[in-house]
């Protein structure tokens, strides 16, 4: 029998509201399904990779992007697009999050219809629809624009980005998690960026750095996820980043990190995840200090201290919708963005994820 169209777009919104965080939609396996690692070793990330990736039956992708300024304000975007395969169809869509930028901490997400999802390969450029791009390819050029309003606000973002950190990928960047794919690739381990926000008209000049990974994922998103982990830190002249996440069941760890240091970067394999402390945030235990251990005997230390954004993936959707949807899901993801510190001492913000 045909879904009706109310339920098809329940269950697309529901995708793109949990495709906007690091994992949290994604197939993750028990202890007792086999994780398969990446292929070859690790290498610099391309143009091919930026590009949207053939994905069939239920999948979604996203390209996400950190921002935190020099006034220590923070921004994140997402441009995304799901599918439940079939004649349930696709969409796509973004989400803005602000986070103290011009005195406000507000999301905005958008979906649109997947017609206006498309991909220039020559200007390296994707287009949610005219108002809602990237263009150009890290790290020799790269700009994001978002225009969208929410509650009669209109929000607008011009960003341009520079100094660009090359980009890192394991090998092809696929994990086989059972009969799942789950790809990622870290474009922009750091940039400068700098540009205008504006919220009704009234722009606010943002200069600060910046980083960026793009995901794909098949399979329909379970409840059997128990962590993500997305940091990133600066210091000096070090960086490192790392998006990870552990299965419910335990076992191998899903993602990989990286550390550039006297100009030379390195790729992290991580080996394992344990989870210290947790703190709850909206319903949900998310990591208060977490020990990632990564091959070769490296370990780091992951502390969380701030929370400045927390918030329910499902959390726009109203009551009957969101227990529909969680039903279909398997859950809900909570979501907690902040500052906190790495153990050697280096400031790192951070974007958690669990499920309630």
């Amino acid at each position: 029998p045909s879904t009706p169209d109310s339920m098809r777009v329940l269950l697309l919104a529901a995708m793109l509201l949990v495709g906007t965080l690091p994992l949290s939609g994604m197939p993750m396996s028990s202890a007792d399904e086999t994780v398969t690692l990446p292929s070859g070793e690790a290498r610099a990330s391309n143009a091919r990779d930026l590009a949207p990736h053939s994905l069939r039956g239920t999948s979604s992708e996203i390209w996400a992007y950190s921002f935190f300024f020099d006034d220590g304000t923070q921004a994140y975007l997402s441009l995304r697009r799901a599918r439940l395969g079939g004649v349930l169809g696709s969409v796509s869509g973004a989400e803005l999050s602000l986070v103290g930028v011009a005195g406000q901490t507000v999301r905005v997400a958008k979906q649109y219809d997947i017609d206006e999802f498309q991909y220039d390969a020559s200007a390296h450029r994707l287009n949610i629809n005219p108002n809602i791009y990237f263009e150009g390819r890290p790290p020799q050029a790269h700009r994001v624009n978002f225009r969208a309003g929410k509650n009669d606000r209109l929000y607008e973002v011009e960003l341009n980005f520079s100094n660009m950190a090359r980009g890192l990928t394991w090998g092809d960047g696929e994990f086989q998690v059972g009969d799942e794919r789950f790809g990622l690739f870290i474009h922009m381990p750091f940039a400068r960026v700098s540009g205008t926000i504006a919220i009704d008209g009234r722009a606010t000049e943002v200069s600060g750095v910046a980083y960026m990974d793009h995901t794909y994922q098949t399979g329909s998103p379970t409840d059997v996820l128990r962590t993500a982990v997305r940091y990133t830190s600066y210091n000096g002249n070090t960086i490192e980043a790392a998006y990870l996440a552990l299965p419910a069941g335990g076992g191998q760890v899903v993602g990989y990190g990286l550390r550039r240091e006297g100009g030379q970067t390195r790729l992290l394999k991580p080996t394992g995840l344990r989870i210290v402390s947790t703190r709850a945030a909206l319903g949900a235990d998310l990591p208060r200090q977490a020990v990632i251990a990564y091959e070769g005997g490296e370990e780091t230390i992951f502390s969380r201290s701030q929370d400045r954004q927390q918030f329910a993936t499902l959390e726009e959707l109203g009551g009957l919708a969101r227990t529909m949807a969680r039903q279909f899901l398997g859950g809900e993801a909570v979501v907690a963005r902040g500052a906190g510190s790495l153990g050697s001492g280096a400031r790192a913000y951070y974007e958690l994820v669990g499920l309630k």
